[in-house]
């Protein structure tokens, strides 16, 4: 196997030649399944092992090896954990486990690939999006400012499930401004002409999610409340909260009734 002691080498850090992510001291990597790591013998052997490495990794030992600085959020989410001061990579490209075993975080290089590829994306997705926001902001304050009727405003465009990924099913409850609830109300009317048939499955899914809520909603005030699915009788009270208020609002659209107030 292969060791090594990531350290920091930027002499104006406190941490100047000290291990380079915290608690977690060491990298270790298992001999390659082919033939085993060559002893070097030389400087120009050490070069040649380093270059080795697996994609992602420094290989420069100038810059106190370890991962590259892009990637560096793998190293600190292991050494968050308490007693936690080596990580561990082995097996080929198929091996994608992660397993906890203190003083180790055995990690497949599989999975570390993977990662490392998702990181390199969401790194790109920012970039694109901060472009994008720097064009719009220079079209405001020049171009729209000269002229409003030849150059009307424009306005960030939504990536593609986005949405689905900041509603997070099953993780913790994004949290909704006013704004923020009226903004999502107009991105679902600007998006009614879709076909109901393509619609369908979210359909069921809502119906389902508000009846289910209907039973203990039957007890509050009927003034502010409506018929939620023609066939069951039940009626359910419209909150400003997220998600019970967009689900209700999503069932009205996709019912025909596309007319609905913004909540409050």
């Amino acid at each position: 196997m292969l060791t090594m002691w990531p350290i920091n080498v930027r002499p104006e850090k406190p941490n100047y030649l000290f291990p380079k992510y915290g608690t977690l001291e060491r990298i270790v990597l298992a001999r390659p399944v082919k033939e085993e790591y060559t002893l070097p013998k030389s400087p120009e052997d050490v070069f040649e092992l380093l270059s080795e490495l697996p994609e992602g990794f420094a290989k420069q030992f100038q810059f106190g090896l370890g991962l590259h600085w892009e990637n560096r959020f793998i190293c600190e989410a292991v050494a968050s954990l308490p007693g936690i001061s080596i990580l561990y990579l082995h097996g080929g490209g198929s091996t994608f486990d992660a397993k906890i075993d203190p003083p180790f975080f055995i990690m497949g290089l599989g999975r570390y690939q993977e990662l490392r590829k998702e990181i390199a994306r969401a790194s790109a997705r920012h970039q694109r999006a901060a472009r994008e926001e720097k064009e719009i902001l220079a079209h405001q304050w020049l171009l729209h400012a000269a002229d409003k009727e030849a150059f009307p405003r424009k306005r960030r465009k939504l990536r593609p499930d986005a949405i689905a990924e900041m509603a997070g099913v099953g993780g913790a409850q994004t949290k909704l401004s006013k704004r923020d609830r009226i903004s999502v109300v107009k991105l679902v009317n600007e998006n009614a002409e879709e076909s109901q048939a393509n619609l369908a499955p979210s359909y069921h899914y809502i119906s389902r999610q508000i009846c289910r809520r209907s039973k203990s909603a039957e007890q509050q005030s009927k003034q502010n409340s409506y018929c939620i699915w023609p066939d069951c009788g039940k009626r359910v009270s419209i909150q400003p909260a997220f998600p019970q208020s967009i689900l209700s609002m999503a069932k009205r659209l996709l019912t025909g009734r596309r007319r609905f107030a913004m909540p409050t």
